[in-house]
């Protein structure tokens, strides 16, 4: 349906009988606040033609507006239908949501939004803003874009598996333990989870509601003697595996949410209710606020601190997808160096193929980015039949994919050239990758936080001038969300915590010249203790590289380089060696164990 078509049957329900309204706010998120969302929920897609995983529009009477950040401005440049006018958050001169209201509706003005898909932190800072300009944001009960949805998909709903302990490493009566420890800690009589990978994770389950995250519509309130849950459907595996660990739920149907809730927090019994800092605006509202105590959750934290057998398995998984990778990169160098076509949708195909040879491999953890030439520098390049383009020796290309396997989640890219690089795309990469050694080399004391890290990848692009429009490193999952809060490496510090043992998260630096080319390289490091001088006041910490993939010492410029840069490159290398040269010598597949030994020869000053 054309975008003018949509905007008029939206704006016809600003003055139906139950809203009376001067526009309309619709976000990128679901009522979970789920970066990835089910099709159910893209809501924002249907409306302005914009893909990306977080952007938020605006739509009053004569205006149709966009917002999203440097992530997305060439990919919504590219998408975004009209009569919507996009706005480049970061960009001099960009307002904010809030400043262009105040500046684009008259006081008395009533903006609607479902209070169900804005966070409670966005809604009340909104409602800060607006209240002093007489313009009000008021919570509609059913979202209007529902409402003129024609033919709008179902709300998957897929069988839970049961994920074992040999995987998790810890029994669900283990962590529902430490959970109410936590919960008596801060004398809190409730605790809501609304976040999807929280709730897999606490009882070891999986599911497949939510396109590659291997998660299960569903919300939880959990007491000091009982826990309810609020689900679509508890198959046997699932209640079998609850049951034997004596773990007693009550299962509620997931629509009834709200109104349970609701009626929990009138209970004068219960004065102190925990709410996740993501949680959305419904939750929030349907809780006293009195009685509302918002903080990052405790399984928000337990989960990302992996336990010891959780953080084996990470290792492994990136064993399995080196080995796919070191396949795939070998098999692409030769098809193109013999003039054969690959297309960025064959590309991403092959490497799917390779991965499937494992019969662990559970599935991609987000869909892979295949980028060749201009398209490199799109940061979330999604390819399709019509962008599609085939990759040459005469242009970069950029690979950013991820995988799930029973124990563990990956994701790593890797830029390479396959002719003769441009100087300055060898500076570039270069650069960026000299941002990342910085980062993965630094030791740093407990309780640093990453934003305070942050600048360390970004230093060496600085000193050209040059810079990247996103974070430089986000939270993995154990067989969960590849992208897994509350960990980042930003320069954003709201939700920043700091990095502990055990945590995994991603290294990921980038330059990206619109229309030409970009280069990212990411690798996924593992938070262990550092080895400092004995009698040290603190305890400090490092990390270790956990991804196992060459680099291309063609892309960079050996002059650039310092001692630093380059023993860490030829000590990574050998270790790529030492790991997985064996296995493709006991496979006899020479050719990839060729491959592998030419890619990591050390480079010498």
């Amino acid at each position: 349906m054309p975008a003018d078509v949509i905007l008029a049957k939206l704006r016809q329900l600003f003055d139906d009988k139950s809203n009376k309204l001067d526009g309309y706010m619709v976000t990128s998120f679901d009522q979970h606040h789920n970066e990835y969302i089910a099709t159910h929920d893209r809501r924002l897609e249907y409306l302005t033609g914009f893909s990306g995983s977080a952007g938020t529009a605006i739509v009053t009477a004569n205006e149709a507006v966009l917002w999203v950040d440097g992530r997305y401005h060439i990919q919504a440049s590219n998408e975004l239908r009209s009569p919507f006018v996009l706005m480049k958050t970061g960009k001099a001169g960009v307002l904010s949501e809030s400043d262009w209201l105040v500046q684009n509706v008259r006081k008395g003005s009533v903006i609607g939004a479902c209070g169900k898909y804005v966070s409670a932190i966005s809604w009340l800072s909104m409602v800060e803003k607006l209240d002093s300009f007489k313009i009000r944001l008021q919570d509609v009960k059913n979202d209007l874009v529902d409402i003129i949805w024609a033919e709008r998909p179902s709300r998957p709903c897929s069988e839970l598996r049961p994920h074992p302990i040999n995987y998790s490493g810890k029994a669900v009566c283990d962590k529902v333990r430490n959970v109410r420890e936590e919960m008596i800690k801060k004398n809190v009589d409730m605790l809501v989870l609304s976040e999807l990978d929280d709730i897999a994770w606490l009882l070891n389950l999986r599911g497949s509601d939510i396109p590659y995250n291997p998660v299960f519509f569903s919300f939880m309130i959990i007491r000091l003697n009982h826990i309810d849950i609020f689900v679509e459907s508890l198959c046997e595996p699932a209640t079998r595996q609850l049951f034997e660990e004596n773990i007693m739920l009550c299962d509620h149907e997931y629509e009834t949410f709200y109104d349970t809730l609701y009626e929990m927090a009138s209970n004068s019994r219960n004065e102190k209710i925990w709410i996740s800092d993501k949680a959305n605006y419904k939750i929030y509202r349907s809780i006293p606020r009195r009685k509302v105590f918002m903080e990052l959750t405790p399984v928000s934290m337990l989960k990302c601190m992996k336990n010891d057998v959780e953080a084996s398995g990470m290792i492994e998984a990136h064993v399995y997808d080196g080995y796919a990778l070191c396949k795939f990169f070998c098999w692409l160098e030769k098809m193109l160096k013999n003039k054969k076509l690959v297309t960025e949708i064959s590309a991403s195909k092959a490497l799917e193929d390779f991965k499937k040879r494992n019969t662990d491999y559970l599935g991609p953890s987000f869909s892979t980015i295949s980028a060749t030439g201009p398209h490199s520098a799109i940061v979330h390049y999604i390819v399709d039949e019509e962008s599609d383009r085939p990759l040459s020796t005469d242009e970069v290309y950029l690979c950013d994919s991820g995988s799930h396997y029973p124990c563990g989640t990956t994701d790593v890219t890797r830029t390479f050239h396959f002719g003769s690089p441009s100087h300055i795309q060898k500076m570039c990469y270069t650069r960026v990758f000299k941002g990342q050694v910085s980062l993965s080399t630094t030791v740093f004391p407990v309780g640093t936080k990453g934003s305070s890290l942050d600048t360390l990848a970004r230093q060496h692009l600085w000193k050209d001038g040059l810079d990247y429009d996103h974070g430089t490193g986000h939270g993995v999952g154990a067989y969960l969300n590849v992208h897994e809060s509350p960990v980042s490496i930003s320069r954003r510090r709201s939700q920043d915590i700091a990095l502990m043992k055990n945590m995994f998260v991603s290294n990921e630096p980038g330059f990206y010249s619109d229309g030409s080319f970009g280069i990212r390289l990411e690798n996924v490091e593992h938070v262990v203790p550092a080895s400092v001088k004995s009698g040290a006041e603190k305890a400090f910490l490092t990390f270790e590289t956990v991804t196992l993939c060459p680099y291309q010492t063609l892309m960079l410029v050996p002059d650039m380089l310092t001692n630093l840069d380059l023993c860490y490159l030829n000590s990574y290398s050998l270790r790529v060696r030492k790991i997985l040269c064996p296995v493709f010598k006991s496979e006899g597949d020479m050719e990839t164990l060729k491959w592998v030994m030419k890619m990591t020869e050390p480079l010498v000053p």
